[in-house]
């Protein structure tokens, strides 16, 4: 897909992923329309962008888990031109047990991995079926998303629910012209370990992977699935070893995810 004067929708577009995937488009000319709670970050992003690349950003500052600010967003994006691209990047992890986990938590979890996905796409399905344009959905998923792992059950579940979705109803639309793709980075430097919650809904407070990729990184290897219109998109060799064994060796995957999760 060319770049070029093309409007993208991204959730959680303050920061880490959505901060740089938005930093990353409008340097190949892309119109970057960002979605955030936090106001000033969202200021912060296009103001940046503006003065590396000279392109107006649009920006909307609101909760995607909430009913009313849904219903604000929806006025917002009819004012906007077009919409060719929608990146769904916001998330929250959930790390802990289950048996040490409440349903106030979980449900949390759902509404912004699973339940906001979902219903922005109930919102803007129309707007992208009115562009006559090929155009994509795209998710921010995670590894974790392809195989159940120890003491992430809400994270993998809410994240393989949003997956599955994605895939169910991009039959649906394909007459549409539009193409879904899913993102499965690997670790990757954002605050998702310490704006998480545990599983019984308390702060989480992880340190990072030393392995980590720079969220910039990560932007560039999309970018270019983006282009290519890639349907599954890695950026590392663990997310591809998941994806394959869990269909041709699961036996074997039970006991790699045992042995490196092991505590």
């Amino acid at each position: 897909m060319e770049l070029k004067n093309k409007y993208v929708l991204i959730t959680g577009g303050s920061s880490g992923i959505g901060e740089a995937l938005a930093k990353e488009l409008a340097k190949f000319g892309s119109i970057p329309i960002l979605i955030a709670r936090r106001k000033e970050e969202l200021e912060r992003v296009k103001k940046e962008i503006k003065e590396s690349t000279n392109i107006d950003c649009y920006i909307f500052s609101g909760d995607i888990t909430s009913s009313q600010h849904r219903e604000r967003l929806k006025e917002f994006v009819i004012t906007i031109p077009r919409i060719d691209i929608v990146i769904h990047n916001a998330g929250i992890t959930n790390h802990g047990k289950f048996e040490n986990s409440t349903e106030e938590a979980l449900r949390k979890t759902f509404e912004i991995n699973f339940f906001s996905v979902v219903e922005l796409t109930r919102i803007l399905l129309p707007i992208l079926k009115n562009n006559p344009n090929k155009k994509m959905i795209c998710l921010v998923s995670t590894p974790s998303s392809l195989y159940g792992i120890p003491e992430r059950f809400a994270y993998c579940s809410s994240k393989a629910a949003a997956q599955l979705f994605l895939e169910s109803i991009s039959q649906e639309v394909y007459q549409d012209n539009i193409v879904v793709s899913i993102f499965f980075p690997g670790y990757t430097k954002t605050n998702l370990r310490t704006s998480g919650i545990t599983s019984d809904g308390k702060p989480l407070s992880e340190e990072q992977e030393k392995n980590a990729k720079e969220p910039k990184e990560i932007a560039v290897i999309f970018r270019k699935a983006i282009q290519k219109e890639k349907k599954y998109v890695f950026t590392n060799l663990t997310g591809r070893v998941i994806f394959y064994l869990r269909v041709i060796a699961p036996t074997l995957l039970d006991r790699l995810i045992r042995k490196k999760t092991k505590h």
